[in-house]
C-alpha cells in the first residue's frame, strides 16, 4: 500500500496524501481488530477453566457458603468477648449490663469457636475433593486421548506432554480449592462485617469502605503482569522438561559422541531461566501482598488511633452521638482485621488464579488438539450397529485425497486389490507412502475419498476390527518382554503351537527358536531385545503367515537395512503370502519391484502404474 511507503524526509505529493489518509482508517481497525483477538486469545484459558469447573461449581458454591458462615460466626464470637472484658474492667460502664456471666459467655465463645472450625474445616474440604476430582478426570480424559492416538500423528516431546499432565493439572488444584472459594465469599463477608461496624461507627465504616475498592483494583493491574509471568514460567517448565528427558534417554549416545559437556551447559542455561522466570512470578506475588497488607495496615491503624482518641476523650464524632467505649471500640478493633481476611485470602490465591490460567492456555490448546486428533474416522458406527467383517472382499480406494500438517498429500489416488498378488508401491521419499499406509489402517482421516472393503467404508465394520483383521509387516516390528509364543500369538490367538512352528518355518524363522533356550517359551526383551533386525522381520513375516486370510498384508519397507541373504527370505515370504492374499508392499528396493505382480509409483500425490 502506498501508506508503507511514504518516506519522512520526504513531502508525498497529493496522490500519495489521499492514499494514506484512505486507508489511515483501515489500519486503525486493523490494529484494533489485533487488539480484540489478543484479548480474546488472552481468555482462552480463563473459558476453558469455567468449562472444566463447571461440573463442581455446586460443591464450590456450598464450600464457599459453609467458609463464610464461619467467618461470619466472628461478629457475635467478637461481641461476646467485648462484653465480657469490657464488662471485666468497668462492671458500671456501657453495655456491661448485656454481660451474661463469665463461665457462661466462655463457654459461648468456646461453642461458637469450635462451630467456627467445623465449618471452616468441612468447606475445606468440599473445596479440596471437588479440585481433586476436576484434576483426576481431566487427567484421566487428556491420557486416554494420548493412548488412542494413531502413530501416524505427532506427539509432543514426553517432557513437555509430562509437564501437562501433571505440572499443568495440578496447577488447578489450588485455583479451585483456595480462589474460587474465596472469590465467592470475597463480597458477602467484609459487607456484613462492614454494616456491623457502621452500626456502632459511621466514621469506621468510612475509612473501610474507601480502602476497601484500592485491594481489587491493585489486583487488577497486578494480575495482568501475573498472568504474562506464569505464562513464561509455565512455557519454560515444559522446555526444560521436554530437554531433560530427551537427554537422558540419549546419555549414552550423547557420551560416545562427546557431547556430554554441551548438554550440561544447554541444561543449566535452562535451569537458569526457570529459576529467573519463577522469580518474577514470586516477585509479582510478594507485590500484590505488600499491597494488600499496606491498605490493611492503613484501615487497622486508623481505626485503633480512632478508638485510642475517643477513650482518651479528644475525638467524640463518628458514632451517632455516643461516645466509643472500651466494649465498642474493643468490637471494632476485633472486626476491622477480619474485614480484610477474605481480601487477604483473595491476595494469596491471586496467584493461584494467574498460573491456573496460564497453564489453562496451554491445557485448552493441548486438549483440543487431543480431542480433533483422537476422533475416530469418518463412516464409523456405534458399536450396535457394527456391520459383520466379510472374510473376503476387494479393497478399493476410491479418490483418496489426504494431508499432513495443512499440506496435501494424496490427491485422487485409486486402488483396487481384489485377488492375491504382490503389488508394489515406489517413489521419492516424501511422497507419501507411509500416509498411504496410515490411511489404509485407518491412522489419519481422509480428506476426500473413502477406503472401502467389501463395498462399505471399513469404518462400518469398527476401525479396531479392521486393523486387527490386517497383516502388517513393518519396517520396525514391535516384539514385547515375554515368550515368542506370546508375541506370536498377538498375530492369532487361538493358534496352536504347530501353527506357530509353521508360520516360523514359513518366514524362515525357525532359527530364532533355535537360538533361544526353550522354544516357543523362550523370553525375548522389550522391543525384541536379543533379536536382530533381521530376526525381528521374520517373526514379523511369521505373524503375517498366521493371518494369510487377511484382506490385505501391508509391508513396509520390509527388506530395508537388511543384507542380501536375509532380504531374499523375506522377499520369498512375500510372494508366498501373495499367493492367498493382497500384499500391498512399498519399498524402494528394486529387487522387490522385480518380483511384482503390479508396479505403481507414487509422485505428486498421485499414483501411476510402472509398466515392464
Amino acid at each position: 500500500m502506498s501508506v508503507s511507503v511514504i518516506r519522512v524526509d520526504d513531502t508525498p505529493d497529493e496522490p500519495e496524501q489521499r492514499v494514506s489518509s484512505k486507508f489511515a482508517p483501515s489500519a486503525d481497525k486493523a490494529k484494533q481488530a489485533g487488539r480484540a483477538k489478543k484479548r480474546r486469545a488472552r481468555s482462552q484459558g480463563q473459558i476453558w477453566l469455567d468449562e472444566q469447573t463447571a461440573l463442581q461449581a455446586k460443591t464450590i458454591g456450598r464450600s464457599a457458603r459453609l467458609q463464610a458462615l464461619a467467618e461470619l460466626l466472628w461478629i457475635p464470637q467478637a461481641a461476646l468477648l467485648a462484653l465480657g472484658i469490657g464488662a471485666f474492667v468497668d462492671p458500671q460502664a456501657k453495655f456491661s449490663q448485656f454481660a451474661f456471666s463469665p463461665l457462661f459467655t466462655a463457654i459461648c465463645i468456646l461453642l461458637i469457636a469450635v462451630l467456627r472450625h467445623v465449618l471452616r474445616k468441612k468447606g475445606t474440604s468440599l473445596s479440596l475433593n471437588a479440585a481433586t476430582q476436576t484434576r483426576d478426570t481431566l487427567q484421566r480424559r487428556l491420557i486416554n486421548r494420548l493412548a488412542s492416538l494413531s502413530p501416524a500423528h505427532q506427539v509432543p516431546a514426553s517432557g513437555a506432554v509430562a509437564s501437562v499432565l501433571v505440572d499443568h493439572v495440578q496447577a488447578l488444584g489450588p485455583y479451585m480449592s483456595r480462589y474460587l472459594p474465596i472469590k465467592n465469599r470475597m463480597v458477602l463477608v467484609p459487607l456484613v462485617i462492614l454494616l456491623a461496624v457502621a452500626c456502632v461507627s459511621w466514621f469506621v465504616a468510612l475509612v473501610l469502605l474507601l480502602c476497601a475498592p484500592l485491594v481489587p483494583a491493585f489486583m487488577a493491574i497486578i494480575g495482568i503482569r501475573a498472568k504474562k509471568a506464569s505464562d513464561r514460567q509455565f512455557f519454560v517448565m515444559s522446555n526444560m522438561s521436554a530437554v531433560l528427558l530427551d537427554r537422558l534417554r540419549g546419555l549414552e549416545t550423547l557420551r560416545l559422541f562427546g557431547a556430554v559437556e554441551r548438554t550440561e551447559n544447554q541444561i543449566a542455561e535452562l535451569g537458569g531461566e526457570f529459576r529467573k522466570s519463577t522469580m518474577a512470578v514470586l516477585r509479582i506475588a510478594f507485590l500484590s501482598s505488600t499491597a494488600l497488607e499496606l491498605f490493611a495496615a492503613i484501615g487497622v491503624a486508623t481505626t485503633a488511633i480512632y478508638v485510642g482518641f475517643s477513650l482518651l476523650g479528644y475525638w467524640s464524632f463518628g458514632s451517632y452521638g455516643q461516645p466509643i467505649s472500651l466494649t465498642t471500640g474493643l468490637f471494632m478493633l476485633l472486626l476491622v482485621p477480619e474485614f480484610f481476611a477474605p481480601l487477604r485470602l483473595f491476595s494469596a490465591a491471586y496467584h493461584d488464579r494467574a498460573s491456573a490460567i496460564a497453564a489453562g492456555d496451554h491445557l485448552a490448546e493441548q486438549d483440543a488438539a487431543l480431542k480433533g486428533a483422537s476422533g475416530e474416522v469418518e463412516g464409523t458406527q456405534a458399536a450396535s450397529t457394527l456391520l459383520p467383517l466379510p472374510p473376503k472382499g476387494a479393497v478399493v480406494l476410491e479418490g483418496l485425497c489426504v494431508s499432513r500438517a495443512g499440506r496435501p498429500v494424496l490427491r485422487d489416488v485409486n486402488l483396487t486389490l481384489s485377488r492375491p498378488e504382490l503389488v508394489v508401491i515406489s517413489g521419492p521419499s516424501g511422497a507419501g507412502k507411509s500416509t498411504l499406509i496410515d490411511a489404509l489402517l485407518g491412522f489419519l482421516q481422509p480428506e476426500g475419498g473413502r477406503v472401502l472393503y467389501g463395498d462399505q467404508p471399513f469404518g462400518a465394520y469398527g476401525l479396531s476390527n479392521w486393523q486387527q483383521s490386517l497383516a502388517l509387516v513393518s519396517q520396525a516390528p514391535q516384539l514385547f518382554h515375554g515368550s515368542i509364543r506370546a508375541n506370536l500369538k498377538l498375530a492369532k490367538q487361538n493358534a496352536s503351537d504347530e501353527e506357530l512352528i509353521a508360520a516360523l518355518d514359513a518366514s524362515h524363522a525357525r532359527a530364532v527358536l533355535l537360538k533361544k533356550e526353550g522354544g516357543l517359551s523362550a523370553v525375548v526383551g522389550e522391543d525384541g531385545s536379543g533379536l536382530s533386525l533381521g530376526e525381528l522381520r521374520r517373526v514379523a513375516m511369521a505373524r503375517a503367515f498366521l493371518r494369510k486370510d487377511a484382506p490385505l498384508v501391508i509391508a513396509d519397507e520390509p527388506t530395508a537395512d537388511l543384507d542380501g541373504k536375509t532380504a531374499a527370505v523375506i522377499l520369498e515370504g512375500l510372494v508366498t503370502l501373495s499367493k492367498s492374499a493382497p500384499v500391498l508392499c512399498v519399498t524402494h528396493d528394486k529387487r522387490v519391484m522385480a518380483m511384482a505382480d503390479r508396479h505403481l509409483r507414487l509422485q505428486d500425490g498421485m499414483l501411476q502404474e510402472v509398466l515392464s
